[in-house]
């Protein structure tokens, strides 16, 4: 049997039974909060991709927080920025802003500057 895999498990939760299946697997496996698939995605993007429950990104968080200033390698954007990018509820782009924050190298111009790109296109 295939071990869990954090990106399938996000991609696959409801926003009925998400925190117990992930605080379970970062339980388990606490380096899972680290892993990045193929196109640089952690498993923080994939919860905002994905429009995870605040919960469920709450978690990642904690178990990694570095996961905020992670580039992706389709648009270079990190986890706020993509949460941003869909429109993702308040309460998720706010906990991954005040992370963001939480950095003192993100708390320049330069950086709030970056933040604002889009790059996307």
């Amino acid at each position: 049997m295939a071990e869990p895999n954090i990106f399938d498990l996000i991609y696959q939760l409801s926003e009925t039974a998400p925190l117990e299946v992930i605080s379970a697997l970062l339980k388990a496996c606490p380096g899972a909060a680290k892993e990045k698939n193929v196109d640089n995605y952690t498993p923080l993007h994939s919860a905002c991709d994905s429009k995870a429950p605040l919960e469920v990104v709450s978690a990642l968080l904690t178990a990694w927080p570095d996961a905020v200033n992670v580039e992706d390698d389709i648009f270079d954007e990190t986890p706020l920025q993509l949460a941003c990018s869909i429109r993702a509820p308040l309460e998720i782009v706010t906990a991954l802003f005040n992370t963001w924050l939480s950095y003192k190298d993100n708390r320049t111009n330069r950086a709030i500057l970056y933040l604002q790109e889009d790059n996307s296109n």
